[in-house]
């Protein structure tokens, strides 16, 4: 057996894996040498290290590492922190709330557009959205330089909902010394515990917790 063999993978319920049907493996003896492409998700941890499974005939096996790194001169240019100033405290039939963290990029900086994404915490059972639309968050971003300006948008849910994905989002400008502030929108649910917490903004691959949440008194 000599060549490149390429098959159609049939994808599982749940996207995660692939399998392909009647791949050749040659005689006994040979040596067969199997890959599978595959790309960055729009909420990869930059920078990393994992391995595809691949499993023939009943055997498990690690394939050679995969690494995930940011994109030239991204990484190293962000800064990104809790934005300072407030507190988001939700109440019983209160206002929604809005934490955010801030991102610093240098002066110069030309990267391509980022994505962010925001993970509801585990605690105290937050919802996203504002009182008269629950469930649609919307990532804010104000951008300070000589004049403020702000634009919305919309997030994709990911981990059954308790994560929001936001793609192509302006982090950069050739401005020095550029700070964008970015918060979303989340509200108490039903359910809500009294406590504190943060939601967690990963920015390009950059992991930061936002400014606090703070849920009081009973469930509405």
């Amino acid at each position: 057996m000599s060549g490149v063999a390429t098959y159609q993978g049939r994808r599982s319920a749940d996207g995660l894996a692939l399998a392909f049907d009647a791949v050749d493996l040659g005689e006994p003896g040979s040596v067969v040498e199997l890959r599978v492409a595959v790309q960055v998700g729009a909420d990869v941890v930059f920078p990393g290290e994992c391995a595809v499974e691949f499993v023939v005939g009943g055997r498990s096996v690690p394939s050679a590492p995969v690494r995930t790194a940011a994109p030239p001169g991204r990484s190293p240019s962000l800064e990104v922190s809790p934005s300072d100033g407030w507190e988001s405290v939700l109440v019983p039939g209160g206002r929604h709330g809005e934490p955010g963290v801030t991102v610093r990029s240098p002066a110069g900086a030309t990267d391509e557009p980022s994505t962010v994404t925001v993970t509801l915490p585990p605690d105290l059972d937050l919802a996203w959205g504002r009182e008269d639309s629950p469930g649609h968050a919307h990532l804010l971003a104000i951008h300070h330089e000589d004049s403020c300006f702000v634009f919305f948008r919309r997030g994709t849910p990911l981990a059954g909902g308790r994560a929001l994905v936001f793609t192509g989002v302006e982090t950069a400008s050739s401005r020095p010394d550029h700070r964008i502030h970015l918060s979303v929108e989340v509200r108490r649910s039903a359910t809500a515990r009294p406590g504190r917490t943060s939601l967690l903004f990963t920015v390009d691959g950059i992991p930061c917790g936002s400014t606090p949440v703070v849920v009081t008194g009973d469930g509405p």
